[in-house]
């Protein structure tokens, strides 16, 4: 006999699909070598390393980031349905999973998106709210309304960057001493191509001076314009927490 909360899980396997999918797209476009460090020599004391983007994310990436974050927002409306007919109640148009960064604006909203449901599911629900979370602005509940929302104007635009600090290593190949002077490397940083990474300074010993750069760790695949997201563990980790939120009222459903 189905449960009541099968089409949300449903919904929540359709998002952990696609994020697998665009996973796979993703490691196809950075095994095609999309970026570079390249670097020279700036006359009198300076070797410049700058970031090269021969190519930019498909948009296709961004219709699928649509499409898990649909999913994954949708199931937790489904929810709230599914909680108004627990109750023996009628749903409406206008009964959907609120999420709110301010209590306020909360308490205006329950009244009709919660219309129906009991008390202690809507307590539960209150519970979850961005406005109990100390991550303001990066709470992943408000993260997949505020995502959400973009998407349905707009495709959601990506890039490549650096998913975390990361301290460049260079290595004199010839003609120089050198030290390091400056790097720009930062965590959820876009990649912008042309950007000065890193400067060091160099002290010439021979007529053809040359240095090389090494930079360990990952590059990775962010999404702007709101915030340089790592979008990737953004999608696993949205997906997992509407998961555990589903699976949190199954219990109050008969079997």
């Amino acid at each position: 006999m189905p449960h009541p909360l099968d089409g949300c899980r449903l919904k929540v396997a359709r998002a952990a699909e696609l994020q697998q999918a665009l996973l796979g797209e993703v490691a196809s476009f950075f095994a095609r070598r999309p970026y570079a460090l390249v670097g020279e020599f700036e006359a009198p004391s300076a070797y410049v390393f700058r970031a090269r983007v021969f190519e930019e994310p498909p948009r296709r990436f961004g219709v699928l980031i649509g499409d898990v974050l649909h999913n994954a927002r949708s199931a937790l409306d489904q929810l709230v349905w599914q909680l108004v007919i627990l109750a023996d109640n009628e749903p409406t148009r206008a009964n959907g999973f609120p999420i709110y960064d301010d209590r306020a604006a909360y308490r205006r909203a329950e009244r009709r998106l919660l219309r129906g449901v009991d008390a202690p599911h809507a307590a539960e629900i209150e519970g979850l709210q961005p406005f109990n979370s100390p991550y303001r602005g990066g709470d992943e509940l408000a993260l997949l309304r505020d995502l959400n929302n973009s998407d349905k104007h707009r495709v959601l635009a990506t890039t490549i960057g650096w998913a975390e600090r990361l301290q460049p290593v260079f290595h004199v190949v010839r003609d120089a001493e050198a030290r390091l002077g400056q790097y720009t490397l930062h965590r959820d940083r876009l990649l912008r191509d042309g950007e000065e990474i890193a400067r060091v300074d160099v002290f010439p010993t021979g007529p053809a001076p040359k240095l090389r750069i090494e930079v360990h760790g990952e590059v990775a695949l962010l999404l702007e314009p709101q915030v340089a997201l790592d979008v990737l563990l953004y999608l696993e980790s949205a997906i997992a927490k509407v998961g555990s939120i589903i699976d949190s009222f199954t219990s109050d459903f008969p079997a």
